[in-house]
């Protein structure tokens, strides 16, 4: 075989390679990433959009040309602040997205919401745990991954509001952030359990003290009815007796009554003897001075 064939049939193959490429690009073209408006997480997008590159085999240019065709809002205003040769490199048009929307010139910020971040209300341990490593990344983008995980472990404990978890937590000490967060699920199940059963049992006890609490005023009640009725017949005899005392007062006042008019009777009736007796006794002085005065003198006669 002369050297004119093997080049022909190397053409062949390369050509038959290219077409094979194209073909699965072609085909992969159809299936185009999500859309990138600028208010999600850059770093997050870019690793599923190298992830469906790989999958279906994009070669860089193919790459920058779906990439500038995904952007939206804010970020497709990136494409007009770049060169038309820069639209047409990957890494040229990744160097602009993230220098707009990448967490390097914002670490403070990050690192300011890492340091007040607390667990909300309704958000549970493994949700807290991905925002605490979602933020920690993005507070420190230049560390390494090592470095980052350590950080991330010392803000989700602190970011745990329950005193008691947080503290058997330190306790332990785990290692990495997914070792915390799960001896804290498992503490917090055992925390709901505990809190689950003693209000079972402040339940029990509260309607035992309800059952109790009723037969006491039932007694307490029955009690103050008794109570009463002893006070009523106690007030009952007082007013007999007071009527019987008022009676005997009445026939006292009136006995001592009779014999004041008695005594004023009689002493009327004594008065009375006495002005007899007095006028009998001068009646009887006159007739002795009569008497004696003509003894006196027999001549005048």
């Amino acid at each position: 075989m002369g050297p004119d064939v093997r080049h022909d049939k190397d053409d062949q193959n390369n050509s038959h390679f290219s077409e094979v490429r194209r073909s699965k690009s072609e085909i992969s073209c159809k299936i185009k990433p999500q859309i990138y408006d600028g208010s999600d997480d850059l770093e997050e997008y870019l690793t599923q959009f190298d992830l469906l590159a790989e999958l279906n085999v994009w070669d860089s240019k193919t790459k920058a040309l779906l990439l500038a065709s995904s952007l939206s809002g804010n970020a497709r205003a990136i494409l007009n602040e770049i060169t038309n040769g820069e639209r047409h490199d990957f890494d040229c048009l990744v160097t602009a997205l993230k220098s707009r929307f990448g967490s390097i010139n914002r670490s403070e910020v990050f690192r300011a919401e890492l340091q007040t971040r607390v667990r909300f209300r309704q958000e549970s341990l493994p949700e807290l745990a991905q925002a605490i490593k979602k933020l920690t990344r993005k507070a420190y983008p230049g560390t390494s991954s090592l470095v980052r995980d350590t950080l991330a472990l010392d803000y989700f404990i602190d970011a745990i509001p329950e005193a008691d978890i947080r503290l058997r937590l330190r306790e332990v000490g785990p290692k990495t952030i997914g070792e915390a967060e799960n001896i804290s699920v498992r503490l917090e199940a055992l925390r709901l359990a505990d809190k689950q059963k003693g209000r079972s049992i402040r339940t029990a006890v509260v309607e035992s003290s309800d059952d109790t609490l009723k037969s006491d005023l039932r007694e307490l009640k029955d009690g103050m009815k008794t109570l009463q009725n002893e006070v009523n017949s106690i007030n009952r005899n007082n007013n007999s007796q007071q009527n019987r005392g008022g009676n005997f007062q009445r026939n006292q006042n009136n006995n001592g009554f009779g014999r004041n008019q008695n005594n004023r009777n009689f002493q009327r009736s004594g008065n009375q003897n006495g002005n007899f007796d007095h006028n009998r006794r001068g009646n009887q002085r006159s007739e002795n001075e009569q008497v004696s005065g003509a003894q006196a003198n027999p001549r005048q006669r």
